[in-house]
């Protein structure tokens, strides 16, 4: 009788040993299944992040004649955002508006020069559009600020500022062959337009300017970058109007 129980006994002992491998066993197999499905879901997470960066370095997009209207800074900062992100959400683009970024236009001048002298901003360069008049003068003081040796690019696109001042302050000027110009290539203010390849080459200009750690040096070199940063068009060397000589940092698309 005695055998009897301690053979019982053992078979259950048996019994329960059976039961809690297969209880272990299901709750990794329910860990393993619980990983997996985590895991695809942070993959989903990921697939619907934006396609730009956080990055310290910015580069800033001033909008000025011919880019300054609500309906254009709208258009062009949204597509901006969505390329490289804007700087207030941790992005590579810093847009200002002239004249609203701005208390006012005579304070233009002293304000622009702050912000682009501003020791808590770590530019990867400076692209304007349409340069109103004096922005030569910044330009002059950020030069002066870091003693002629800027050390990020500053380009100008389509600028309706003084054009020796854009030239000598500026790595290099791009514009564009109009329609209505004059014979010394000028076009009347009431005649300027929105530029309908500005968006495509300023965002060439961005997507350059970032992957570099350098400011243009004025040589042979300087018109295949050009070339580079805009692959896919027709470049030639503006030809001072009076002079008749070609620009060394001035360039026409058409």
């Amino acid at each position: 009788m005695f055998k009897k129980i301690v053979i019982l006994f053992f078979i259950l002992s048996l019994f329960f040993i059976s039961c809690k491998r297969d209880e272990i066993k299901t709750d990794s197999t329910q860990d393993y299944i619980l990983n997996i499905s985590d895991a695809n879901i942070d993959e989903k997470i990921y697939e619907t992040k934006q396609n730009w960066h956080i990055t310290n370095k910015k580069v800033l997009v001033l909008f000025g004649y011919d880019f300054n209207s609500p309906q254009i800074v709208q258009n062009l900062t949204s597509l901006l955002q969505e390329k490289f992100g804007l700087a207030e959400d941790g992005g590579g683009v810093l847009p200002v508006t002239y004249p609203d970024s701005f208390k006012h236009s005579r304070y233009y001048v002293s304000e622009f020069t702050s912000m682009l002298t501003n020791s808590e901003t770590d530019f990867a360069g400076v692209v304007i559009l349409g340069a109103p008049e004096n922005t030569h003068t910044v330009l002059s003081r950020l030069q002066d600020y870091w003693q002629g040796d800027v050390p990020f690019p500053v380009i100008a696109l389509f600028p309706q500022d003084d054009v020796l001042g854009m030239e000598a302050n500026c790595d290099f000027v791009i514009d564009k062959v109009r329609a209505n110009e004059d014979s010394e290539g000028i076009v009347p203010e009431e005649q300027n337009q929105f530029i309908s390849e500005a968006p495509q080459v300023l965002i060439e200009t961005i997507s350059y300017i970032q992957n570099i750690d350098f400011s243009f040096e004025r040589n042979d070199d300087l018109q295949k970058h050009v070339i580079q940063m805009y692959p896919n068009r027709k470049i030639h060397y503006f030809i001072d109007p009076e002079t008749g000589l070609p620009s060394v940092n001035h360039f026409v698309l058409y």
